[in-house]
């Protein structure tokens, strides 16, 4: 398999972070929210800077850069928007699956976009983080996330508060 597609296959399962509409300011109690976020439909690229990697089947190392977007639903046939992210290398290791990174993505929304972070493996699963703001409709939007690795993509979990 091809570098590229070995890290975007493992990016795009480890970087399932928040998937979400934020609540407008002025909500009173915490709002959770579940969507779905999609592997078809997206982009992906790699920057890989000084030390260069020797080959395809070696892991990123620390500065390289994993950048990338995916489509957003809120069902099957209802488009909600599109996350931009760009997750750094932070600690590189011998195994793919060891690689940490620090993730920060924007979720674009036709009323106003969603900030999170989040700080990943890139062998996991799961990815918790929090939310830290957002513009427009989602001015001030703060919350925590909780994404699970699926079939076709993830599933995102996201609590608002007020």
């Amino acid at each position: 398999m091809h570098r590229s597609h070995v890290f975007g296959v493992l990016a795009l399962a480890a970087l399932t972070v928040v998937v979400a509409i934020a609540v407008p300011a002025g909500a009173q109690s915490p709002t959770t929210l579940t969507f779905r976020e999609l592997e078809k439909g997206s982009t992906f690229h790699i920057v890989d800077v000084p030390p260069r990697a020797k080959g395809e089947r070696t892991p990123p190392g620390v500065g390289d850069n994993l950048i990338f977007t995916n489509p957003l639903t809120k069902s099957a046939t209802n488009g909600a928007g599109r996350l931009h992210a760009d997750c750094r290398v932070t600690q590189a290791r011998k195994k793919l699956e060891s690689v940490v990174m620090l993730c920060d993505a924007a979720y674009a929304f036709k009323n106003g976009t969603i900030y999170v972070s989040a700080l990943i493996k890139l062998g996991g699963t799961r990815t918790l983080g929090p939310v830290v703001g957002g513009t427009g409709a989602y001015a001030g939007a703060r919350g925590r996330f909780e994404s699970i690795e699926d079939r076709g993509g993830s599933t995102t979990t996201i609590t608002l508060l007020p």
